[in-house]
């Protein structure tokens, strides 16, 4: 084995392969809001008592879209990160203003007008589904968090990698291919190793599992 210092180098590559070990299930979790005929549902609500005059006009008068861009609002706090498109079942002519109504409103950005829902109350079936798809990617952040906190105090507790490895062997698959390398190509000198072995309050089975956990998520 090499003796490989515990650099600011290394710290940071390890955290960013944490990153990279959770974003696919990150990104399971932020899939995982099935939103079919939600755009109808609104749509109905907002516009329903105009339909019958909206759908008197001639067709091409009001020009029919496939769906609608939506921001997820409640209490002034978006749970997302961007906008989604929520589609029709089929296209449905969308008017350029909106009618005053307790429920929504447009809000305009730098790329178009997008819906800001200010009153969930007519569909509390759907915000449940948003709160549910919010709590799973809160939760996968959190498994983030912990294991980068758990493994910063595991690197910076040593000034040598090989000690951190023998404490906890799964560091390895987080390690960039430079540090496995140099950690293989010397001989590590004969006798005790002189670093620190400081007393740990850090669970490595529960970090192993965590890994593991974000790992089918993102399957």
């Amino acid at each position: 084995m090499a003796t490989v210092r515990i650099t600011e180098k290394l710290i940071d590559s390890v955290i960013r392969n944490v990153r990279l070990k959770f974003n696919p299930a990150i990104d399971a979790a932020k899939k995982s809001l099935d939103t079919t005929g939600w755009a109808d549902r609104i749509y109905d609500t907002v516009y329903g008592a105009y339909l019958p005059q909206i759908n008197a006009l001639p067709p091409g008068f009001i020009s029919a879209r496939d769906g609608i861009d939506i921001r997820f609002y409640k209490e002034g706090r978006s749970i997302l990160s961007d906008s989604w498109k929520l589609k029709f079942t089929t296209p449905k002519p969308l008017p350029d203003a909106m009618p005053d109504n307790p429920y929504a409103e447009f809000t305009e950005t730098w790329r178009n007008y997008e819906y800001k829902i200010k009153d969930w109350t007519p569909w509390p079936d759907l915000w449940e589904a948003i709160e549910t798809r919010a709590a799973k990617i809160l939760q996968v952040q959190d498994d983030e968090q912990t294991m980068k906190d758990s493994v910063r105090k595991l690197l910076r507790s040593h000034s040598t990698l090989a000690p951190c490895l023998k404490k906890w062997p799964a560091l390895w698959d987080l390690l960039d291919d430079e540090f496995k390398d140099r950690h293989k190509e010397v001989v590590e000198r004969k006798g005790k190793d002189k670093d620190s072995a400081p007393e740990y309050d850090l669970d490595f089975d529960r970090m192993t599992a965590m890994v593991a956990k974000a790992k089918l998520r993102g399957v």
